[in-house]
């Protein structure tokens, strides 16, 4: 007898297995993930960003599984393993899915009859699960109760075979032997096979277990009659890195159960009596190999007893364990669950903090989790390539020589038919970049890697990877045509870019054709792109070059390569094939004209058993793919149910990972009857055996490709020749598998609903619960079903006749966020564009499609952003157009402005520009920007410290003040004359001190007079002076030695102290209530910061730390005087993280010093609230309680680091912006409750930016903007405010200052 013990759930956050748990990818890991991620290095994730060579190791998440890998008869744990199904895991894949996790269950033995325990591939498969689950966190749920499971060894060695048959007691055992296993003549050395072609009844399998057991030696019984479960238990659990808190197990042990076994039958299923037709000898085998497993099992666990789940149960004599009519069972079975769920999620709750450290220790290095994503798959398929590339001496040649040649500026194009090698071209150029150029950088894109990519996504990708390599702004692309952005780069080492496979991007996106190839390249660009012969792509390229030399043909493959080739897939396959078959395969494929011709004849001759090699290998490369896919599945499924598997890879958008395919067959009434023989006939769960798809998938293991897509790993075709071919197939067959598919991601069979069965013997209209996995939009905040969003909309395009799917999804405001959030703008972008297609003329779907791509830069780094864009680009449309118009988005722009959020509301509309607007207008603006024509008019804006209502901004190109009325949105004073204004200080509201040039002049905003000009000349690039109190003004002296305390009323020099003997200072800062000063010095090594007693004039501190220098940059001093924060750095490392330190000033030591982890980049203190607020090169921005020194909250939003942080007076609020333009959103939060209050990402940088005192507006100046621009909470509307600024009778009044 043989009986499930063994079941591993398989998880990784959503990356689990054997209990297999996954990482899933969530809305924040979406924006703010790191540059490295399990399996690769911070080291490896920075050669892929900046191109350098040959590729590393992918490093993409692994995939998602949680796996129960089941050997032997299920009878023994059948009911503990249906009721865990049934009850326990689709909660704990949901607690999964809220902490951003996969929970994949894989039990191999759920719904099979027991008799295919003894198959030969039963093993195998068992084994192989469990291998790619120990690739993954996982948890190992182990049922090691009284029943060992023997299993009949799938293959023997011939000369093992050969001595058993010897040593046979009689003719009989050796006849059973003989029919049993067969001879496999193309593998050396010889092995026999256990024969599958015949079913092996229970009866006959003891009988065959016997004859085996004693033919054989004690070293071949240790060889080969170790069950499946002792090997899943010494791979999963006896080994050196075993972890015992990621192990379960179950342990029931029965009271009152019957020491004569065999005189009760039902005990069979619950003990090894029966195993060998209840040969003494081979009970007495099994049982001490029972007995020593448990020991060791034990003894592996004595540190974790808490995850030993020990149950004692009373025997019945009648039903064993039965819950249903047995109420002390179904007690057990309660009790059993509520354990293993508790426990359970003990061990998911310590792999995900184990992760989430992890991802805490590495470096940020700006790569988004999509780029990251991108990598990872170029990475792995281009590895793929290269393990079975040969050497091609000719197009490697001619492709170095390209690189090589200084003067082309044309790029190159190779072309081919199908198969012919291109990508395994492009792959080995990769590696052999580094080789050719020394200095140089590659970067690659493999189509085929990325199913869900169009031609925008991946030149959207590439120039998210040029920036990070340049150092560019995060969408600095996004206007710019992708040649003009080659001509932007630097040209100091030669670039190399390579795509794989043009013509294979999606149809529908905002890019299409060849127009984005450039003609004209810089000479250290080098560009490579791929094709196939008879396409569209092909003759759009033939129109756009017209110079031969631009083309690439490649040639057919030689018969020196075709060998190599076909030696290399023998290799792989793991087999040496006999002289004669190989002879005989080598003729065929020397008359092949494509490597993948060559690959599929090769692979059909080294797998395939028929005698008939011409049978194997004949035919074309059509007949060859749809031979070598319906021979590697022919015996492992019916062809229906091979047919069906293929159509959901097939159908779905992006492909389908291992779980939702076992889920979508599990639905599917034609793929249960094809295997109604092997299922059992009346299972506790009707599913699909997941046994059976695991031999399927093996099989086709060759032809399938797995990528990584938005966090899951996804099966699909390989071959875009297998796709198509197989594709037209399945459209002949008629059969539509896209309503399933849709049913299957609307969730329609979930949550326990029953699915009638179609079987037949079944009464009509009964049903049965699949246990199918839950699909809602959203698991938990900012963890979305990305799965859902991204096939359904697909889905059910191709279920509709017309565009009612698009109407269903597209249009509503809540599942437009969902899917930004959950996937990004640009699919949706191609839902819309593909919504299009069918509804040709629609102008709600062109209009949304043109608002989303005029919104998609804010919309994909800030999906939560789609209100305040959607309502200001179409405010103006929405008001100007008559109500019938555009009927659907009017309904949209209502729901989005009804939304009861609190967004920013800007003063002026024209910050975002807006659908169908002046096409003239638009084009002159972009051309203007593009030229680099639009200057800064206001250069800086300055809050006053008694009033929110007014602003000063700085017009230093023009050298011009102006006073803004932030409720008017109006200048009410201007000063002219001025000789280039560069920063002010505010005496009060009225008086400013000025910077004009290099010369400190003090003037009346409200009379518009310069009334005093203070002596000296500032230092031209550290031009550094503070107000000490109303009365006086600190500078630095022009040699950057001195510290001038100049009198404001005369503009003389009161007093002069210096630093010290060549000593000169690099920053210059006060406290607010004039009682400090404090410098940084770089002179001196490691740098100090200097404390001055204003008051007494006199040095109090000189603050250092040793092997450490201040970033004076990053300093600032609470405004009561008490505490100086700055960042320092060790210096003994270049690539240290800077820290945070606070000094009390009142004593002159450390108070506190943080280490976030990541470099800071700016600095905010508040002695009002008591907090300071550190900006992080990751975006994040952290709020550090003061008194206590804790994080008190970790605000994400920012896709970049901010570089200026403002506080509200009462340190309530706090804006945080870019000035670099690598994030080009600004956000003010609530510190409070560490909530983000608003956010707006415009069309262009910000050049500078304030936050009133209050808190409540936020004033910004823009590129060409003479104008400020005010943003305002729309729940805050502005308070009746008839306060003046100064002088009533001077508004609006318009100065040229004397000087």
């Amino acid at each position: 007898m043989y009986c499930s013990n063994v079941q591993a759930l398989a998880g990784d956050a959503v990356f689990p297995n054997v209990f297999s748990l996954s990482k899933s990818e969530t809305d924040d890991d979406k924006k703010h993930n790191t540059a490295t991620s399990s399996g690769g290095s911070a080291g490896s994730h920075k050669k892929k960003a900046h191109g350098d060579q040959p590729p590393p190791e992918p490093t993409s998440p692994p995939p998602p599984a949680a796996s129960s890998a089941q050997q032997g008869s299920d009878l023994d744990s059948s009911v503990e393993r249906n009721h865990l199904m049934k009850k326990v895991y689709p909660k704990l894949q949901l607690y999964c899915a809220e902490r951003g996790w996969e929970l994949h269950i894989v039990d191999l033995h759920q719904g099979l009859v027991s008799e295919l325990s003894h198959v030969s591939y039963m093993q195998r498969c068992c084994l192989d699960e469990l291998a790619s689950c120990q690739q993954h966190p996982y948890i190992f749920v182990l049922f090691l109760n009284d029943l060992y499971g023997v299993t009949i060894p799938p293959s023997i060695e011939a000369d093992d075979f050969q001595q058993m048959l010897a040593a046979a007691k009689d003719p009989e055992q050796a006849a059973i032997l003989n029919k049993w296993y067969t001879a496999d003549a193309v593998v050396m050395p010889a092995t026999v096979e256990i024969n599958n072609k015949e079913r092996l009844e229970l009866k006959e399998s003891a009988i065959l277990l016997a004859a085996l057991f004693n033919a054989m030696t004690a070293v071949q019984r240790d060889k080969y009659m170790c069950s499946v479960m002792e090997q899943e238990v010494r791979r999963g659990i006896l080994h050196d890195n075993f972890d015992p808190d990621t192990v379960l197990w179950v342990n029931r042990t029965f009271s009152g159960f019957p020491h004569d076994v065999a005189a009760h039958p039902n005990c069979c299923d619950y003990a090894d009596a029966a195993a060998a037709d209840g040969d003494a000898d081979v009970v007495r085998f099994v049982r001490d190999r029972l007995s020593m497993l448990k020991k060791q099992v034990h003894h592996r666990l004595l540190m974790n007893r808490s995850n030993v789940l020990r149950h004692q149960v009373e025997w019945h004599e009648r039903h064993g364990v039965c819950p249903e009519k047995v109420p002390e069972h179904g007690a057990y079975v309660e009790k059993m669950c509520a354990q293993f769920e508790e426990s359970a999620q003990r061990v998911v709750d310590k792999i995900v903090r184990s992760r989430q450290e992890k991802e805490e220790d590495k470096p940020f290095k700006r790569i988004t989790d999509k780029l990251h994503q991108d990598l990872g798959n170029s990475h792995s398929y281009c590895k793929s390539l290269l393990e079975s590339y040969v050497e091609w001496p000719a197009p490697l040649q001619h492709v170095e020589n390209y690189t090589k040649n200084a003067h082309t500026t044309q790029p190159l194009v190779v072309h081919g038919p199908r198969g012919s090698g291109k990508g395994a071209l492009l792959a080995k150029v990769v590696s052999r970049c580094s080789q050719w150029l020394s200095d140089c950088i590659c970067v690659f894109r493999f189509v085929k890697a990325s199913p869900g990519c169009s031609l925008g996504d991946t030149l959207r990708s590439i120039c998210e990877q040029l920036a990070i390599i340049y150092g560019l702004p995060r969408g600095w692309q996004v206007k710019e045509p992708f040649g003009e952005i080659m001509r932007r780069l630097p040209g100091d080492r030669t670039l190399i870019i390579l795509v794989d496979g043009i013509d294979e991007c999606r149809p529908y996106d905002d890019i299409r054709g060849v127009d984005w190839v450039p003609v004209t390249l810089p000479t250290n660009v080098k560009v490579i792109v791929t094709v196939g012969d008879d396409t569209s792509c092909m003759a759009e390229l033939q129109n756009r070059f017209s110079d031969a030399a631009c083309y690439y043909q490649m040639p057919p493959v030689t018969q020196q390569v075709a060998e190599s080739v076909f030696r290399t897939v023998a290799q792989a396959c793991g087999r040496t094939i006999s002289d004669k078959r190989a002879d005989e395969t080598l003729a065929a494929v020397r008359a092949c004209t494509s490597p993948l011709h060559v690959q599929l004849l090769s692979r059909l001759a080294c797998v395939s058993r028929d005698d008939d090699v011409a049978r194997c290998v004949g035919g074309t490369l059509d007949e060859q793919i749809v031979k070598a896919i319906d021979d590697a599945g022919r015996n492992a499924a019916s062809a229906s149910l091979l047919r069906h598997a293929l159509g959901y890879l097939l159908l779905a958008r992006d492909g389908v990972s291992h779980a939702e395919l076992l889920d979508l067959l599990s639905c599917d009434n034609t793929a249960l009857d094809s295997v109604a023989a092997a299922a059992a006939a009346d299972p506790a769960v009707r599913r699909f055996p997941p046994l059976l798809w695991a031999r399927l998938a093996a099989a086709l293991e060759p032809y399938l490709l797995t990528n990584v897509i938005g966090g899951r790993q996804l099966l699909r075709l390989r071959h875009r020749s297998m796709a198509d071919l197989l594709r037209a197939r399945h459209a002949a067959d008629d059969v539509d598998l896209n309503a399933p598919l849709r049913e299957y991601f609307s969730g329609r069979w979930a949550n326990g609903a029953e699915k009638p069965a179609a079987a037949a013997g079944k009464k009509k209209g009964t049903g049965s619960d699949r246990c199918v996995a839950a699909q809602p939009e959203k698991f938990a905040d900012s963890v979305y079903n990305s799965r859902r969003l991204t096939e359904l909309p697909h889905a059910a395009h191709a279920c509709a006749s017309d565009d009612a799917s698009a109407a269903e999804y597209l249009f509503d405001v809540n599942w437009l966020l969902a899917k930004l959030h959950g996937c990004d703008v640009h699919q949706v972008i191609q839902d819309v564009m593909l919504a299009i297609a069918k509804a040709h003329g629609d102008q709600d779907l062109q209009l949304l499609l043109e608002v989303l791509r005029l919104s998609s830069h804010a919309l994909e780094n800030d999906p939560s952003q789609l209100f305040v864009q959607l309502g200001i680009r179409l405010n103006k449309l929405m008001s100007d157009s008559a109500d019938a118009a555009y009927p659907r988005m009017r309904k949209l722009y209502e729901a989005v402005t009804a939304e009861d959020r609190d967004y920013f509301e800007p003063s002026a509309l024209e910050c975002l520009l807006s659908p169908r607007a002046d096409t003239a207008a638009d084009d002159t603006a972009a051309a203007a920007a593009a030229d680099g024509k639009r200057g800064v008019v206001v250069s800086s804006i300055y809050r006053l410290k008694a009033t929110n209502k007014f602003m000063v901004c700085l017009l230093y190109e023009r050298g011009e003040i102006h006073v803004w009325d932030m409720h008017a949105c109006a200048v009410v004073r201007t000063l002219r004359g001025l000789s280039a204004p560069r920063d002010t200080k505010f005496i009060d509201d009225l008086k400013a001190v000025v910077l004009c040039n290099r010369e400190l002049k003090i003037y009346n905003l409200d009379t518009g007079e310069m009334e005093v000009k203070l002596k000296g000349i500032m230092n031209q690039k550290m031009p550094f002076y503070e107000l000490h109190d109303q009365n006086h003004v600190v500078s630095m002296s022009r040699n950057r030695m001195y510290i001038h305390v100049i009198q404001i009323s005369t503009g003389d020099t009161q007093s002069t102290f210096k630093a010290g003997e060549d000593r000169f200072l690099n920053s210059l800062t006060v406290s607010s209530n004039g009682h400090y000063l404090v410098c940084g010095d770089e002179t001196q090594k490691p740098t100090p910061l200097l404390v001055w007693d204003l008051n007494n004039r006199k040095l109090i501190y000189d603050l250092r730390i040793n092997n450490h220098e201040f970033q004076t940059k990053m300093l600032t001093v609470s405004s009561d005087g008490h505490f100086v924060v700055c960042a320092c750095k060790e210096v003994i490392s270049e690539d240290a993280i800077n820290n945070v330190v606070i000094y009390d000033l009142t004593t002159g030591t450390v108070f506190k010093k943080w280490k976030p982890g990541y470099n800071t980049t700016a600095i905010a203190i508040s002695s009002e609230a008591d907090w300071v607020t550190t900006a992080l090169d990751n975006g994040n921005i952290l709020l550090w309680d003061l008194t206590t020194g804790t994080c008190k909250f970790t605000m994400k939003g920012h896709y970049s680091a901010v570089d200026n942080l403002i506080a509200s007076t009462d340190g309530s609020r706090l804006l945080s912006y870019d000035s670099t333009g690598f994030d080009r959103s600004v956000r003010l939060w609530d510190l409070n409750t560490g909530k983000c209050l608003g956010a707006l990402t415009l069309d262009d940088n910000i050049v500078s930016c304030q936050l009133s005192p209050d808190g409540s507006m936020v004033a910004l100046a823009l590129p060409g903007w003479e104008n400020v621009l005010t943003l305002r909470l729309r729940k805050q509307p502005l308070q009746p405010d008839t306060e003046s600024y100064g002088s009533p009778d001077r508004a609006e009044n318009v100065y040229t200052v004397a000087e």
